[in-house]
């Protein structure tokens, strides 16, 4: 019983390190965006294209694109950037815009927009941070505390 509550917290520690490496990435990325720390390159430009993703399912919400290169906004690629519907509806064709290239890969951000390096996003991202801190060392705990001492039967309940 005790190999497999091992066995256990060992892949909740690997889980929990994948996952606190994952949200340390986010929140460099976020913080590079919103010039926190060094590292992001900005490029000041205007949109050439906008395009709206409709959304065919209840749960979700429609996906909004800025462009501000001549590349298809329909395609895939870093030639444009998802944003909030509410940064979309205000930015028009000819509108200036800063986009931030930021993180391991370069991604492209829109810089002032509020969906990628919001504060709510900051602080979500820093509670997942935490929590798989906590349950990390909970694990560790599991994974080190001493095994316990067998009791000895007394020889009256031994058959």
């Amino acid at each position: 019983m005790r190999n497999v509550v091992r066995l256990n917290a060992g892949f909740a520690l690997f889980v929990c390190l994948g996952l606190m490496g994952f949200m340390a990435l986010q929140l460099y990325t976020q913080a590079q965006v919103r010039s926190m720390v060094p590292g992001a390159q900005f490029q000041s430009t205007y949109v050439t294209q906008k395009a709206m993703q409709e959304s065919h399912s209840w749960r979700r919400s429609n996906l909004y694109w800025v462009s501000w290169t001549t590349t298809d906004i329909h395609r895939d690629g870093k030639h444009r950037v998802q944003i909030a519907g509410e940064t979309w509806a205000k930015l028009q064709i000819g509108s200036p815009i800063t986009i931030a290239y930021a993180g391991i890969d370069r991604q492209p951000f829109l810089r002032n927009d509020q969906l990628f390096a919001s504060n709510g996003q900051i602080i979500l991202n820093i509670c997942f941070f935490i929590g798989a801190l906590g349950v990390g060392l909970w694990m560790l705990a599991v994974l080190f505390t001493p095994k316990p001492a067998p009791v000895p039967v007394p020889p009256w309940q031994q058959w």
